[in-house]
């Protein structure tokens, strides 16, 4: 069976998770806290959560590394595309716009953005 993924937990469904764990409800915060703010994705490594949460937490949810693109492409006029590989196999993208003293930023946050963005 595949573990769930730490991030597709709200705060709220994670606060669920920890009352029928029978951990206090702020536990969830500290993950979260821990979760946004690691340099690994390791539970074990969350030294402000207990030792048997941190156990649990390891069994049940998956924390996923860092997304390294798996494609870039640079244009002409200094357009910078990324090209990134979700855990299911889906395809979403990034595009950085340089504009004179601007930069615009766009993250497509589902898979088949309707902006069209190629590479």
């Amino acid at each position: 069976m595949a573990q769930t993924n730490i991030f597709d937990y709200s705060p709220g469904r994670l606060q669920k998770l920890m009352a029928a764990w029978q951990e206090p409800a702020y536990r969830a915060d500290q993950i979260l806290a821990a979760v946004w703010t690691a340099q690994a994705n390791d539970f074990m490594l969350a030294t402000s959560l207990p030792r048997s949460l941190r156990v649990k937490l390891k069994a049940h949810l998956d924390w996923p590394g860092p997304w390294p693109p798996i494609r870039e492409q640079q244009d002409e006029d200094g357009t910078y595309k990324c090209l990134f590989c979700l855990h299911d196999g889906e395809c979403i993208e990034s595009v950085a716009i340089p504009k004179g003293r601007r930069l615009t930023f766009c993250l497509s946050t589902q898979v088949g953005c309707a902006m069209g963005c190629r590479f």
